[in-house]
């Protein structure tokens, strides 16, 4: 009996690299930063007798604040490049950070959280950029979604991690430790080479018949395109196209829907547990973390073989069931289960319109694709908080649940119109 030859293994570009660690550790303490320092000042606030008004505004200013970072990070680290423009980013953060320990009064608060707002929202759209300037191009979504991983494990330990350091060693306690947190941040970006693994190199040349390097822009402070130097002298339209990517239009849209309906978890689930009397509120932000942590991890290579659309409806019906259950199951278990597919809506939407605007756009614009799609997550969260905040006063609670149930049928509906008969996720090469 003669033996059957094994079958080639499929060779795959290497992705892991010290340079893609490095980009991912930078979004990971940045964002331990952002989530933890938002938690921890309200404690803060709070116990020193402040307004509550004012971790609001401090809340307020600090979202604004990214979300004019984006505006200007993501042309910036294009014409540029990316290393100087996150190492910036870092430092601006941790200078924000660092300037609250001087501080007695907690109104001081403000400006110096809206500096910290500033590097926060420029080291978080720089590295989204660097990803695809790094990764293999036939894994690029995989790559995206463990960039996501880093959003995923910060929503978890960092509101925690807030809350301690404020209880256990008060104002200074917190602003140190944060300070020391996203201190690291900044150096994964100074150490980080931003450019492509030479194991990533070397499997290119052993394999010239496969397309995986990246394409590399020369920065630098480079002119236009053509399609910009045709948009002519007119201010706001050359204004308007170098700070936003046209190709990414899409995503933000998308993502501005999903966003303002999600938020409804993050910023009104736990008011409308406490006046009910429903208990599990923790439990519910846990299990909804793990859920985004378990299915990133599982799910990152999924992104490069699946449509866009293919993975993307199912994170809204699923984000529809979830925002329904608290009020058709008022009580923990109703909640806790809300938290499951909370998780499962919040899990594949950010990786995916991630990885889609990157892929979309010229290389020479990733960084303003990157930004495009964030200044659609922080519109949506800012929209969505003032909106739902009304609906509760007018309506209550059962109106902003399925008003936000509506928002994302509509956004899922908007989604498959707009992406109907196109090519996206694995038909994009």
């Amino acid at each position: 009996m003669q033996r059957q030859a094994k079958t080639a293994k499929p060779v795959s570009a290497p992705l892991w690299s010290f340079t893609f660690v490095s980009i991912v550790l930078v979004a990971l303490f940045s964002s331990i930063n952002g989530n933890g320092l938002q938690n921890g000042i309200v404690v803060l606030v709070d116990s020193v007798g402040g307004p509550t008004y004012l971790s609001g505004y401090i809340s307020a200013l600090f979202s604004f604040s990214a979300l004019f970072a984006r505006f200007v990070s993501g042309n910036l680290s294009d014409l540029y490049g990316r290393k100087k423009i996150c190492i910036v980013g870092g430092v601006v953060q941790v200078v924000g950070t660092a300037l609250c320990l001087l501080i007695e009064d907690p109104f001081w608060i403000l400006p110096f959280r809206t500096l910290a707002g500033f590097g926060f929202g420029t080291c978080i759209t720089v590295s989204a950029a660097t990803i695809a300037d790094i990764v293999p191009k036939t894994r690029l979504g995989e790559g995206v979604g463990y960039h996501g991983l880093a959003f995923a494990i910060s929503n978890a330990i960092g509101p925690s991690m807030g809350i301690i350091f404020v209880s256990e060693y008060g104002g200074t306690g917190l602003f140190l430790s944060f300070s020391l947190i996203v201190m690291v941040a900044t150096v994964f970006a100074i150490v980080c080479p931003f450019k492509p693994d030479k194991k990533l190199v070397r499997f290119q040349e052993e394999h010239p018949e496969l397309d995986v390097m990246p394409e590399q822009v020369e920065r630098k402070g480079r002119k236009g395109t053509p399609k910009e130097e045709k948009r002519g002298n007119n201010p706001f339209t050359r204004f308007f196209f170098s700070y936003i990517e046209v190709k990414a239009l899409p995503l933000m849209l998308i993502a501005l829907f999903h966003s303002s309906a999600i938020t409804v978890f993050m910023s009104y689930t736990a008011l409308y547990t406490e006046i009910n009397g429903i208990g599990g509120i923790s439990a519910f932000f846990i299990v909804a973390a793990g859920i985004m942590i378990v299915i990133r991890f599982s799910s990152a290579k999924l992104i490069d073989r699946y449509k866009f659309t293919t993975l993307m409806i199912p994170s809204f019906l699923l984000g529809v069931i979830g925002v329904l259950l608290p009020i058709i199951i008022p009580n923990t278990v109703g909640l806790i289960t809300a938290g499951v597919f909370y998780g499962l809506a919040c899990a594949m939407p950010q990786p995916c319109m991630v990885s889609e605007a990157l892929r979309r756009a010229p290389a020479e614009r990733r960084g303003a694709a990157s930004a495009t799609f964030y200044i659609g997550c922080d519109l949506g969260v800012a929209f969505g908080n003032v909106l739902w905040g009304y609906v509760i006063d007018y309506i209550g609670f059962a109106g902003m649940y399925i008003g936000s149930a509506i928002d994302l049928v509509i956004g899922c509906i908007v989604m498959m119109l707009m992406f109907r008969n196109k090519k996206t996720g694995k038909d994009v090469e």
